[in-house]
């Protein structure tokens, strides 16, 4: 059986708490759509599945960690489905400024994917350019390792108005 494989950002805004819906799904109130994610898509996951979620410097400090919006924390938020899930940050991902920069988030996004994966890619705080590199890594990454894309979110939280 494939692996399945969330890939998903983390910003270093203040998210607003909200409710992320579809047709059949409310994720109830949560700041990170991360967790709204992993409670639609995740719950009959595996250890063997992943969620890699890529950290800046600054998103690792103010989102990860929680030290700059009064200790809300996407690490403590996911706590509850650690038992559950293998999650993994991967730290100290450049911010995409130049050519080196992005060719090191394409290598780096491409090195956690493996033959026959089946791919889970969350573009909600995918910072600039971030989105059309991801889309042109899936392409390359299906010719290559032959994996799968299931689902891509888009967590549209500027709805909110």
């Amino acid at each position: 059986m494939p692996r399945k494989v969330l890939l998903s950002f983390l910003g270093n805004n203040y998210y607003i708490p909200c409710c992320y819906t579809t047709t059949n799904f409310n994720s109830g109130v949560v700041r990170f759509v991360q967790e709204a994610i992993i409670k639609l898509h995740c719950q009959t996951w595996t250890k063997s599945d992943r969620v890699y979620l890529f950290l800046t410097d600054d998103a690792k400090i103010q989102n990860w960690d929680g030290a700059k919006y009064e200790g809300e924390s996407l690490s403590k938020s996911l706590e509850p489905y650690s038992s559950q899930l293998h999650i993994e940050t991967i730290e100290n991902i450049p911010l995409g400024l130049n050519t080196t920069q992005i060719w090191n988030i394409f290598e780096t996004i491409y090195e956690v994917l493996e033959p026959e994966d089946e791919v889970y890619l969350d573009i909600t705080n995918a910072f600039r350019s971030l989105p059309m590199l991801q889309m042109v890594l899936l392409d390359y990454a299906k010719a290559l390792k032959n994996i799968t894309v299931k689902y891509i979110s888009y967590g549209a939280f500027e709805t909110l108005g």
